[in-house]
């Protein structure tokens, strides 16, 4: 599988560089526009130096950690941008630019007429993503390229400030640095469950790869996982609601584990702190795929294994805001609970 992602001027604009529209409005448009080669370059110049002191947004940042987690993950990513501003380069992110880039001014000019064919005309293939961000109807012929994506059993996906009129996708509107996150992203390649019957409950597995390493996340009606009565009033007084069906335990082990029968057995060899950092982004993301799915309301974890408990501080800090649930915690008969109750 594959993951794109296609940005336009509403992906800078919240760093100070105006949108397409606005400056359709000014008269340095026109004059760039009817401008022969050394012209056009020597207006572009003087017009990107207003901007340079603009720093990249959240969202750039964004890009660049989608960009990482997907190498670590062993997803195919590419970055294609119709903007000439270097805020995604800022950002340490790779990307390429559909009309040229401010760091290279000659293709600026090399491509001032380029149809961006290289990126309308990509083959796609079931389970591949597309994630358009900030692009307008007149930057790009988006229906067209959303019925390809269709088509292929892929999936499109559409941020902007404001609708798109000609897409059937629903736009997920707002400002871009609010509603576009690396989270997001991943949860949509994590939007698929296994169902495995363990006997006195169901699980939805989901398997992944870190580094060639599989891991699989579990997610069982909390119920049917806390038997306890203790544990499970510990837990409902925490939270201040009932186990009922819409709380989910939540647990990740590695997939050679449930097929060997050696339940949360630690691995031979530590991860680096980038991979665990992609351990975190992945559970984060499949409990936003799996709270789509189901529903839930809760989510309850345990960190049983005393060299989990610092890590997973470190998630619940990081994701519940992105996550939009507030977090508990409480010691427990058998060990540190957590709690992410949905606002």
């Amino acid at each position: 599988m594959k993951l794109v992602i296609f940005s336009g001027a509403g992906l800078s604009m919240p760093s100070g560089i105006p949108g397409y529209e606005r400056l359709k409005e000014t008269p340095i448009y026109d004059a760039i526009s009817q401008a022969d080669d050394p012209t056009f370059l020597s207006l572009v110049k003087s017009t990107y130096e207003q901007y340079s002191d603009c720093q990249p947004n959240k969202a750039h940042n964004e890009c660049k950690q989608l960009e990482k987690y997907c190498e670590i993950l062993g997803i195919d990513y590419v970055h294609y941008t119709l903007n000439v501003d270097t805020l995604l380069e800022q950002a340490g992110a790779d990307v390429e630019h559909l009309y040229g880039c401010m760091n290279d001014p000659e293709s600026l000019v090399c491509r001032r007429h380029f149809p961006a064919e290289s990126f309308i005309n990509m083959q796609w293939d079931p389970g591949d993503i597309l994630l358009v961000l900030g692009v307008s109807d007149s930057g790009a012929p988006l229906a067209f390229i959303e019925n390809k994506v269709s088509e292929a059993g892929a999936v499109f996906k559409n941020y902007n400030i404001a609708p798109n009129p000609g897409l059937q996708t629903q736009t997920i509107m707002g400002n871009i640095v609010e509603t576009f996150s690396a989270v997001d992203a991943l949860s949509i390649v994590f939007s698929e469950f296994d169902i495995v019957d363990a006997g006195f409950a169901e699980f939805q597995v989901r398997e992944f790869l870190i580094r060639d390493r599989r891991y699989e996340t579990y997610f069982s009606p909390a119920k049917d996982t806390y038997t306890d009565l203790v544990e499970q009033q510990f837990i409902e007084k925490l939270v201040h609601h009932p186990l009922d069906q819409l709380v989910y335990e939540v647990k990740f082990d590695l997939s050679e584990n449930r097929e060997n029968e050696t339940i949360f057995a630690r691995p031979h060899n530590n991860f680096d702190l980038e991979a665990l950092n992609a351990l975190g982004i992945v559970l984060a993301a499949s409990v936003k795929a799996h709270q789509k799915l189901s529903g839930g309301e809760i989510y309850t974890a345990t960190a049983a294994d005393i060299g989990l408990v610092r890590f997973y501080n470190r998630l619940a800090k990081k994701y519940a805001n992105q996550l939009n649930y507030d977090q508990w915690c409480g010691e427990g008969n058998e060990g540190l609970f957590y709690a992410f109750k949905k606002r």
